[in-house]
Protein backbone atom coordinates (compact mmCIF):
# COMPACT_ATOMS: atom_id res chain seq x y z
CA UNK A 1 0.00 0.00 0.00
CA UNK A 2 2.74 2.43 0.86
CA UNK A 3 4.46 1.94 -2.48
CA UNK A 4 1.20 2.64 -4.37
CA UNK A 5 0.57 5.87 -2.44
CA UNK A 6 4.03 7.14 -3.39
CA UNK A 7 3.64 6.07 -7.01
CA UNK A 8 0.20 7.64 -7.53
CA UNK A 9 1.33 11.34 -7.56
CA UNK A 10 4.06 10.45 -10.05
CA UNK A 11 1.57 8.69 -12.34
CA UNK A 12 -0.87 11.61 -12.16
CA UNK A 13 1.90 14.09 -13.03
CA UNK A 14 3.05 11.89 -15.90
CA UNK A 15 -0.51 11.64 -17.25
CA UNK A 16 -0.93 15.43 -17.10
CA UNK A 17 2.35 16.02 -18.91
CA UNK A 18 1.45 13.56 -21.65
CA UNK A 19 -2.02 15.05 -22.07
CA UNK A 20 -0.79 18.65 -22.26
CA UNK A 21 -0.31 20.03 -25.77
CA UNK A 22 3.25 20.55 -26.87
CA UNK A 23 4.48 24.11 -26.41
CA UNK A 24 4.34 26.01 -29.67
CA UNK A 25 7.60 27.45 -30.84
CA UNK A 26 7.92 30.51 -33.01
CA UNK A 27 9.10 29.91 -36.55
CA UNK A 28 11.48 31.95 -38.67
CA UNK A 29 10.35 32.50 -42.26
CA UNK A 30 12.94 33.61 -44.82
CA UNK A 31 12.30 36.04 -47.68
CA UNK A 32 14.71 36.49 -50.60
CA UNK A 33 13.65 38.48 -53.67
CA UNK A 34 16.01 36.75 -56.11
CA UNK A 35 16.95 33.49 -54.31
CA UNK A 36 20.64 34.41 -54.36
CA UNK A 37 21.27 35.25 -50.71
CA UNK A 38 19.17 32.39 -49.38
CA UNK A 39 18.25 29.89 -52.13
CA UNK A 40 16.19 27.87 -49.65
CA UNK A 41 14.05 30.88 -48.62
CA UNK A 42 10.38 29.99 -48.61
CA UNK A 43 9.18 33.36 -49.93
CA UNK A 44 10.09 36.00 -52.51
CA UNK A 45 7.59 38.59 -51.20
CA UNK A 46 7.47 40.01 -47.68
CA UNK A 47 3.65 40.14 -47.69
CA UNK A 48 3.49 36.43 -48.54
CA UNK A 49 5.65 35.66 -45.50
CA UNK A 50 3.54 37.98 -43.32
CA UNK A 51 0.36 36.22 -44.47
CA UNK A 52 1.83 32.75 -43.79
CA UNK A 53 3.33 33.63 -40.40
CA UNK A 54 1.68 32.89 -37.08
CA UNK A 55 1.67 35.48 -34.30
CA UNK A 56 5.09 35.51 -32.62
CA UNK A 57 6.98 34.32 -35.70
CA UNK A 58 10.04 36.09 -37.11
CA UNK A 59 10.43 37.07 -40.75
CA UNK A 60 14.04 37.36 -41.92
CA UNK A 61 14.37 39.57 -45.00
CA UNK A 62 17.47 39.07 -47.16
CA UNK A 63 19.14 41.94 -49.05
CA UNK A 64 17.09 43.15 -52.00
CA UNK A 65 14.39 45.46 -53.28
CA UNK A 66 10.90 44.20 -52.52
CA UNK A 67 8.04 45.75 -54.50
CA UNK A 68 4.92 44.99 -52.53
CA UNK A 69 1.20 45.66 -52.71
CA UNK A 70 -1.22 46.08 -55.58
CA UNK A 71 -0.49 49.73 -56.30
CA UNK A 72 -4.20 50.50 -56.19
CA UNK A 73 -5.33 53.81 -54.71
CA UNK A 74 -5.83 53.62 -50.95
CA UNK A 75 -3.80 50.45 -50.49
CA UNK A 76 -0.52 49.82 -48.69
CA UNK A 77 2.61 47.97 -49.71
CA UNK A 78 2.40 45.78 -46.59
CA UNK A 79 -0.40 45.09 -44.18
CA UNK A 80 0.58 43.49 -40.89
CA UNK A 81 -2.30 42.51 -38.61
CA UNK A 82 -0.54 40.26 -36.08
CA UNK A 83 2.40 40.43 -33.72
CA UNK A 84 5.54 39.59 -35.72
CA UNK A 85 9.25 40.34 -35.65
CA UNK A 86 10.57 41.45 -39.02
CA UNK A 87 14.34 41.56 -39.30
CA UNK A 88 16.06 42.93 -42.39
CA UNK A 89 19.63 42.36 -43.49
CA UNK A 90 20.29 46.06 -42.87
CA UNK A 91 18.82 49.48 -43.62
CA UNK A 92 21.12 49.97 -46.59
CA UNK A 93 20.51 46.44 -47.92
CA UNK A 94 16.72 46.05 -47.82
CA UNK A 95 14.14 48.28 -49.48
CA UNK A 96 10.39 47.72 -49.39
CA UNK A 97 8.64 49.85 -51.97
CA UNK A 98 4.96 50.19 -52.82
CA UNK A 99 4.05 48.94 -56.29
CA UNK A 100 3.46 51.78 -58.70
CA UNK A 101 0.03 51.80 -60.30
CA UNK A 102 1.21 53.55 -63.49
CA UNK A 103 4.56 53.75 -65.27
CA UNK A 104 4.96 57.35 -64.07
CA UNK A 105 4.36 56.55 -60.43
CA UNK A 106 0.64 56.41 -59.77
CA UNK A 107 -0.09 56.48 -56.05
CA UNK A 108 3.48 56.88 -54.82
CA UNK A 109 3.79 60.23 -53.08
CA UNK A 110 7.58 60.37 -53.20
CA UNK A 111 10.37 59.03 -55.37
CA UNK A 112 12.00 56.91 -52.65
CA UNK A 113 9.97 55.39 -49.84
CA UNK A 114 11.86 55.05 -46.59
CA UNK A 115 10.68 53.72 -43.25
CA UNK A 116 12.96 53.85 -40.22
CA UNK A 117 11.97 52.46 -36.83
CA UNK A 118 8.36 52.04 -37.90
CA UNK A 119 7.94 55.64 -39.08
CA UNK A 120 7.92 57.06 -42.58
CA UNK A 121 10.70 59.61 -42.98
CA UNK A 122 8.93 61.59 -45.69
CA UNK A 123 6.84 64.67 -45.11
CA UNK A 124 3.94 64.23 -45.33
CA UNK A 125 4.36 60.52 -44.59
CA UNK A 126 3.11 58.12 -47.21
CA UNK A 127 2.33 54.53 -46.32
CA UNK A 128 4.68 51.74 -47.35
CA UNK A 129 3.44 49.58 -44.49
CA UNK A 130 0.32 49.62 -42.40
CA UNK A 131 0.43 47.91 -39.03
CA UNK A 132 -2.75 47.47 -37.05
CA UNK A 133 -4.09 45.13 -34.44
CA UNK A 134 -7.38 43.31 -34.81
Amino acid sequence: MIARSKLLPFLVLLALLLAAPAAATAATLAVDDDARSAPAAEFTKVQSAVDAAAPGDTIAVCPGVYTEGSGSAGTNALEITKSLTIKGAGADLVAIEPRRSTPTGGQIAESKMDIRNGRATSSPPSAAARCRSR
